[in-house]
């Protein structure tokens, strides 16, 4: 949301170097935010993760939950990345990781 650049050294994982950048500009961006938490809220019932991320005429959505119940030998992981473009062309990504 800020337009920072991060570099994080991945075996510290310390932040090395922050870089400023534009900020992103996505004129309907809480709107998103605020329509998505509360899909996330009522279809994940333990909760999930969702990200907006807008540049230039793009608008991708990203969705992330996990269910983790190990004592009764299950587990399964929701993973999904949706892009919309100015034109109305919808594509997406879905993966799915279930154990039982």
């Amino acid at each position: 949301r800020s337009g920072c650049r991060l570099s994080v050294n991945p075996f510290n994982l310390e932040v090395e170097r922050i870089e400023e950048g534009e900020k992103p500009q996505l004129e309907k961006r809480e709107e998103w935010e605020q329509a998505l938490s509360a899909y996330l809220q009522g279809s994940y019932c333990k909760g999930g993760q969702g990200l907006v991320i807008g540049k230039d005429d793009t608008v991708a959505v990203c969705l992330v939950g996990n269910r983790f119940n190990a004592s009764n030998f299950w587990n399964g992981q929701w993973r999904s990345q949706w892009t919309l473009t100015n034109n109305g062309k919808l594509a997406g990504d879905i993966a799915v990781r279930v154990h039982y």
